[in-house]
């Protein structure tokens, strides 16, 4: 619970992948499976439901999870203007992040737009302008960064040409804006 940091519930989801991202947008929570190379999706309402009927404790999910195939290997994942921005981890060269937008209709994820990233992101989050915050990091004993670009269109013209690049502590992966703040875990 957000409110008073409360654990309401443990959901038990694909032991055998590496979960690395997670994501809301609005109805459905979005969760990176790198393995299998799938966003899975759970319904909210669900997970709400699953609260009230089994409160602290841990409940597998994994028959009510949707799986949803994707053309990049999913690290992180955020949700921005209708598009599900999903980003590669890469240790030397440039990643790659794609946007998907889910087709209620056809009940799939379409690509919409394939953008270059910097190596070794573990994380993406947009401000309310529209600016690009990616958290750069791999390994223990090397700084992590947070870059800012402008736009995506800034980024994907020349990955070098940040607004800002904040150095901190090893290992940061995930990242978060909310009120004008930016949290990084």
């Amino acid at each position: 619970d957000k409110e008073n940091g409360k654990h309401l519930i443990t959901l038990g989801v694909d032991t055998k992948s590496h979960l690395g991202g997670i994501t809301y947008d609005g109805t459905y929570i979005w969760i990176c499976n790198s393995d299998k190379m799938t966003l899975d999706r759970i319904s909210y309402e669900f997970i709400k439901e699953m609260i009230i009927n089994h409160e602290g404790k841990t409940i597998d999910v994994r028959e009510y999870v949707d799986m949803y195939r994707v053309n990049n290997r999913p690290s992180c994942v955020t949700y921005y203007n209708g598009y599900l921005y999903v980003t590669s981890h890469t240790i030397l060269n440039s990643g790659k992040m794609i946007g998907y937008i889910y087709d209620h209709e056809m009940d799939c994820l379409e690509e919409r737009v394939c953008l270059e990233v910097p190596p070794k992101v573990q994380g993406v989050a947009f401000t309310a302008q529209g600016e690009v915050v990616l958290s750069v990091s791999y390994g223990r004993i090397r700084s992590s960064y947070i870059k800012v670009y402008h736009s995506l269109q800034t980024m994907n013209r020349d990955i070098d040409n940040y607004q800002k690049c904040i150095e901190l502590p090893p290992c940061s992966e995930g990242i978060f804006y909310c009120d004008d703040k930016i949290y990084v875990l």
